[in-house]
């Protein structure tokens, strides 16, 4: 065991959504595996917050409990903590791999995570659960095979879940260089209004060839909010009987590469290499007891993402109101991009995507009731500094609306579409506003 000396965990840079706390200054621990102690849980146990648990290459079939800081590293990849074949539940009654929780800030290195459960249908929940304000940073690992055994059609397998809404606790995780691979349900999920996550430069492959499960590559959702950046996410295809291509049949699923299920303000989607989904990145309104009301429109942005050969539609907007810019999407596929009224209208302004060899460039689907309006534009006018608002909506329900202040196209999208969702713009306004912005 060696002792070393540390002042404090660095700082996770400002411009991600959350910050670690530094740690008070303090000699720790180096605890070796299995030197020091036989098994990870041991060391574990025996560590003081801040210590570093160095584990050795084999393989260890252990479930863990974190509650206290730590820095756990592994063996350049040939340390894996194997689900054994008995997962006994958490203070939640749900079995993960590794539990992460009490406010702890652990940091993860060099480690690969793996199921599969011991049994069929919900015998394992995560590879990692980040729950009871816990912070998980991972690099340079792997997390795979979280999954059923036999793998099937259950809702639950998540690689890494972050939070959880239904269980009204909340997480936070960087998330970097990590390869997620062979989960049935989610690669990583961030979830609950509170929890925050930055996952930049992964590796997210559902890696099945036919399961009957509508698995999504990342999540953000019921108000999580995430920088999503530089991810290859692939291969999320369901094979279900109730899956399929057609947008317009609300009775199919499909899988998606990222899915916004309600995703909280802030939460940014960009630069991603998101191919072979059954849809690239879909934004859905959050439909589920655990979601938020939201006051406004989601200040979420969906930018410079590189999306191609998804079955169904390369982007997938439904019941929300969002600006889609600067995406390239490529075939083959149904849909370049489709907008879908289900229980509410809705408005996609897209700016500036390319789209190309798909069946249909921009698909909209309305249900009865319903609106479904795509507004493209080729050239935003974003070195406007002032736009002059349109006489129809000088009327008194919109007067405050139409305030002299300099805004950029894309500001007047934002404050157009936030008044629409509070109620203070009819709809058919909104229409000809965003059409007057766009021509």
């Amino acid at each position: 065991m060696k002792i070393l000396s540390i002042s404090s965990l660095s700082v996770l840079t400002a411009l991600m959504i959350f910050s670690l706390s530094s740690l008070p200054v303090h000699a720790y621990n180096e605890i070796h595996v299995p030197t020091d102690y036989h098994t990870v849980q041991a060391a574990i146990d025996a560590a003081n917050a801040g210590d570093v648990i160095v584990i050795d290459s084999g393989i260890y079939f252990e479930q863990l409990s974190i509650n206290k800081s730590l820095n756990i590293t592994g063996s350049d990849g040939g340390t894996i903590i194997k689900a054994p074949s008995v997962l006994l539940p958490d203070a939640f009654g749900t079995s993960n791999v590794i539990d992460i929780t009490s406010g702890a800030i652990v940091t993860i290195s060099k480690v690969t995570v793996s199921g599969p459960g011991p049994t069929n249908c919900g015998s394992i929940n995560a590879g990692i659960f980040v729950s009871g304000g816990a912070t998980l940073k991972i690099t340079n690992s792997t997390i795979t095979d979280i999954r059923d055994n036999p793998v099937g059609g259950c809702q639950n397998g998540d690689g890494i879940l972050v939070g959880r809404a239904k269980l009204n606790t909340i997480g936070h995780a960087d998330i970097s260089n990590v390869t997620v691979t062979k989960y049935q349900k989610g690669g990583i999920v961030v979830d609950g209004a509170g929890s925050t996550a930055f996952v930049k430069n992964n590796d997210v492959n559902f890696g099945f060839i036919s399961v009957d499960v509508a698995a999504n590559g990342i999540q953000v959702g019921r108000g999580a909010q995430a920088i999503v950046s530089n991810n290859n996410i692939s291969q999320n295809i369901c094979s279900a009987t109730v899956c399929g291509p057609d947008l317009a049949n609300p009775n199919l699923d499909q899988a998606t590469g990222v899915l916004l299920y309600g995703a909280g303000n802030g939460t940014v989607v960009e630069y991603n290499n998101v191919s072979q989904n059954d849809i690239g990145i879909g934004v859905i309104n959050c439909g589920d007891p655990f979601c938020l009301t939201p006051q406004s429109t989601p200040s979420v942005e969906i930018k410079n993402n590189t999306i191609s050969d998804s079955g169904a539609a390369g982007i997938l907007v439904k019941d929300e109101n969002y600006i889609i810019s600067d995406n390239k999407v490529t075939g083959p596929g149904l849909d370049g991009i489709a907008v879908i009224s289900g229980t509410s209208n809705t408005v996609a302004v897209l700016i500036d995507n390319q789209i190309d060899g798909v069946t249909t460039s921009i698909g909209t689907f309305s249900t009865p009731g319903h609106s479904a309006v795509a507004i493209p534009s080729t050239t935003s006018p974003s070195s406007l500094t002032m736009i002059t608002v349109p006489s129809f909506l000088h009327t008194p329900t919109n007067s405050s609306v139409i305030a002299s202040v300099p805004l950029q196209f894309p500001s007047w999208v934002k404050v157009l579409l936030t008044y629409y969702a509070q109620g203070s713009l009819s709809y058919d306004d909104l229409i000809k506003a965003m059409q007057f912005l766009v021509k």
